[in-house]
C-alpha cells in the first residue's frame, strides 16, 4: 500500500511538473511579440515592458500567498483553481481589445503561475526525502528553465505566422489539456487545517509591492532622482516595513519571517535573490552588449543567447544530484566561481570580440546558476518541517521574483549612470549606453560572486555544508 501510495505521489509530481512548463511559456513570450503588441495598442516601449514586469511583481506577490493556500486548501484545489486562473486569462488576452485589458489580463496570468511554480517545488520535497531533495528540486528547475528557452521562439514563430494573440490561444489549448489529465490523475499531498488570512498583512504586503512597481515604472521614465519616484519608493519602504514588523507580531502569520534567523535559511535566501537577479539581467546585458555595442541582429543574438538558456536547462539535474552527494560548499563555489569567471570575460571584451566568445562566456554563467538556483532552495529547506518548509518556498520564489527584477533594472540604471557621467562620448545606441558601463556593470557581478565564494566558505564551514547547515540556527 505504502508502494502504491509513493508511485501515485510521483504521478502528481510529473503531472504538475509538465503543468508548470506548460503555463511557465508565458513568462517572457512577450518578448518577440512585443513589438506587435505596441504597435496594435499604440504603447510606447515602457508601457509594453510593463507587460512583463507587472507579471512578474505580481508572480512574486502571489508567490508569498503559498503557504496560506497550501496549508489551508489541498494540492488538488489549488492546482485545478491555479489552472483555471491561467486559462482565464489567456482566454480574456485573446479579447482584449485595449491595453489595460491586455495589462489586466497578464496579472492574472501571474496568479495562476504564481501557485503553480512553488506548488511543483513544495510536491517534489514532499514526494522525495531530503537525501535526494537536490535531484528533485534540479529536475524541476530544468523543467522551468526550459520554458523560458522555448517561449520567446515559439511566440516570435507565431507571431510572425498568426499574430500575437495566437501565443494566448496555444497556451489556452495546452493548458486546457494539462487541467483535464491532473482531473483525472493529481491528488492531495500532505496535511491541511483551515488556517486564518490576516487581511492588515495582505494590505500591507501588496501595498509595498504596488508601490514599488510603480516607483521603477517611474524610474525608467524619469530617472532616480525625481520625486514621482521617491514618493512611491517611500511607500514601498513604509509598507513593506509595516509588513515585517506586522509577522513577528501575530501569531499565525503570512510569512514566517523568524526563519531568517537561522543562518542556513538566510544565507540561502540572499544566494537565491543574487542568483535570480543574474538570471534576468544576464540575458538582457548580454543581448544589449551584442546589439547596441556590437551591431549585431536580432536574429544573431537569440542564437548566441541559446546554448547558453539549453546548457542551464540541462545542467540542473546534474547540478541538483551533486549537492545531493557534495553539499552546501562545494556546489556553491562551483556556481559562484563559474559566475565570477563568466562576469569577468565580459568585462575583457571589446567591440571586436567574436560572438563565440560572447556565447561561451554568456553558457559559463548559465551553468553556474544552475549550480545555485535550485540547490540553494533544497539547502533552505534543510531541518524544516511540513509547515516551515511552505512558509520557505512562499519566501524564496516571492524574494527572487522581486529582488530579481529590481536587481536587473537597477544593473541597467548602472550602466546608464556610468555612461553619462565618466563616458557620454562613447554612446554606441539610442538607449544610452557606453562598453564602459557594461564593462562596470559586469565588473561588479564578478567582484560579488568572488566575495560570496569566501562568505559561503567562511559562514557554513565544512565540506559537506548540509548537515553543518541543519545544525547552525
Amino acid at each position: 500500500m505504502k508502494e502504491s501510495s509513493c508511485r501515485r505521489d510521483r504521478v502528481t509530481f510529473f503531472v504538475v511538473l509538465a503543468s508548470v512548463f506548460v503555463a511557465n511559456l508565458a513568462y517572457n513570450m512577450l518578448t518577440t511579440a512585443l513589438p506587435s503588441v505596441m504597435a496594435d495598442f499604440e504603447i510606447d516601449a515602457i508601457a509594453g515592458q510593463l507587460l512583463t514586469t507587472g507579471y512578474v511583481y505580481a508572480l512574486g506577490g502571489v508567490s508569498a500567498m503559498i503557504a496560506f493556500f497550501t496549508t489551508r486548501y489541498s494540492i488538488r484545489n489549488l492546482f485545478l483553481v491555479a489552472m483555471a486562473f491561467f486559462i482565464a486569462s489567456c482566454v480574456i488576452a485573446v479579447r482584449a481589445q485595449s491595453y489595460p485589458v491586455l495589462l489586466a489580463s497578464r496579472f492574472l496570468q501571474a496568479c495562476g503561475n504564481g501557485v503553480l511554480i512553488p506548488l511543483v517545488q513544495l510536491v517534489a520535497v514532499a514526494v522525495y526525502p531530503e537525501e535526494r531533495r537536490g535531484f528533485a528540486l534540479g529536475l524541476s528547475g530544468m523543467v522551468i528553465a526550459f520554458a523560458p528557452v522555448f517561449g520567446p521562439t515559439i511566440s516570435g514563430i507565431v507571431t510572425d505566422l498568426l499574430g500575437w494573440r495566437a501565443n494566448f490561444v496555444m497556451l489556452a489549448c495546452t493548458a486546457s489539456v494539462a487541467w483535464v489529465v491532473a482531473f483525472f490523475t493529481i491528488r492531495d499531498i500532505g496535511t491541511h487545517f483551515p488556517v486564518k488570512l490576516d487581511p492588515l498583512s495582505c494590505a500591507s504586503f501588496a501595498g509595498g509591492l504596488t508601490c514599488l512597481l510603480v516607483a521603477v515604472s517611474i524610474a525608467e521614465r524619469e530617472g532616480l532622482s525625481s520625486l514621482g519616484f521617491l514618493l512611491p519608493a517611500a511607500g514601498a519602504a513604509v509598507f513593506l516595513v509595516l509588513f515585517v514588523l506586522r509577522q513577528l507580531k501575530i501569531p499565525n502569520p503570512l510569512l514566517k519571517l523568524w526563519l531568517f534567523k537561522r543562518k542556513t535559511f538566510a544565507l540561502g535566501v540572499i544566494l537565491a535573490g543574487l542568483a535570480q537577479i543574474a538570471v534576468l539581467a544576464g540575458p538582457l546585458q548580454a543581448s544589449l552588449f551584442m546589439q547596441n555595442e556590437c551591431g549585431n541582429m536580432a536574429l544573431a543574438v537569440g542564437f548566441v543567447l541559446l546554448p547558453g538558456a539549453l546548457a542551464n536547462a540541462f545542467a540542473n539535474t546534474p547540478a541538483g544530484s551533486f549537492y545531493d552527494r557534495f553539499g552546501m560548499v562545494p556546489c556553491m563555489s562551483v556556481g559562484l566561481s563559474l559566475l565570477a569567471i563568466g562576469s569577468g570575460m565580459f568585462v575583457a571584451f571589446d567591440l571586436s570580440v567574436s560572438v563565440v566568445w560572447v556565447a561561451i562566456a554568456h553558457a559559463i554563467r548559465m551553468i553556474g546558476l544552475a549550480f545555485l538556483v535550485m540547490p540553494t532552495t533544497a539547502y533552505c529547506m534543510t531541518g524544516l518541517d511540513d509547515s516551515e518548509t511552505k512558509h520557505a518556498t512562499a519566501i524564496i520564489n516571492a524574494v527572487r521574483q522581486v529582488v530579481g527584477s529590481l536587481g536587473s533594472n537597477l544593473l541597467i540604471a548602472l550602466m546608464a549612470v556610468v555612461t553619462v557621467r565618466w563616458a557620454p562620448g562613447d554612446v554606441a545606441a539610442a538607449e544610452g549606453l557606453s562598453l564602459l558601463g557594461f564593462h562596470v556593470s559586469f565588473g561588479l557581478q564578478a567582484a560579488i560572486f568572488a566575495v560570496l565564494i569566501v562568505v559561503v566558505v567562511v559562514t557554513i564551514g565544512g565540506s559537506r555544508g548540509k548537515a553543518n547547515g541543519a545544525s547552525s540556527n
